[in-house]
């Protein structure tokens, strides 16, 4: 099981950090890098976002940073030229501020262009960025068969016990 956090809040760093090393257990924060060390204008309680210097505080053997975009917006309705250059800004905010990068990609809002993943995926693979991962709410089955396509299971804080655990064995609920 690979734990995620989206978006790059200081919350990770506050808490979640904390709570995986107590359990010795590593998550991966996937960091939107427009608004690093602003606020989350998406999100409806305008949480804030880590800057760099917060970034750097994490500790990479709990947590890896990985890529969420640089502005944060739908990939799904974006060209493939648009999306590839946000993540280009997304890596130069990395090498930038010189913070270590997990080459992995969590599509924001967990969206990407369908019917166009093949060129995406390419592009990808050329950034150097071997695995994207996506909502999906399904189990994987291994071997993975596209390694662009990664389901992850969305779990919030509003979720009961029993919905956590049932997401965590069979997936999307019903």
């Amino acid at each position: 099981m690979l734990l995620t956090f989206d978006d790059g809040y200081v919350d990770n760093l506050a808490y979640a950090q904390p709570v995986l090393r107590r359990h010795g257990a590593k998550a991966t924060i996937f960091v939107v890098t427009a608004h690093a060390g602003d606020r989350a204008h998406w999100a409806h309680d305008d949480a804030p976002l880590m800057g760099p210097q917060q970034l750097h505080e994490l500790d990479p053997e709990v947590i890896e940073l990985a890529l969420h975009s640089h502005s944060h917006r739908a990939f799904e309705t974006m060209p493939i030229d648009e999306i590839e250059d946000d993540i280009r800004k997304n890596l130069a905010f990395f090498r930038e501020h010189g913070i270590s990068l997990t080459p992995a990609l969590a599509y924001p809002y967990g969206s990407r262009p369908k019917r166009s993943m093949s060129a995406l995926s390419s592009r990808l693979a050329s950034l150097g960025i071997p695995l994207a991962f996506r909502l999906g709410n399904r189990l994987n089955r291994l071997p993975i068969s596209n390694p662009y396509e990664i389901q992850r299971i969305d779990v919030s804080g509003e979720a009961s016990d029993a919905v956590f655990r049932r997401k965590l064995w069979i997936g999307k609920l019903l």
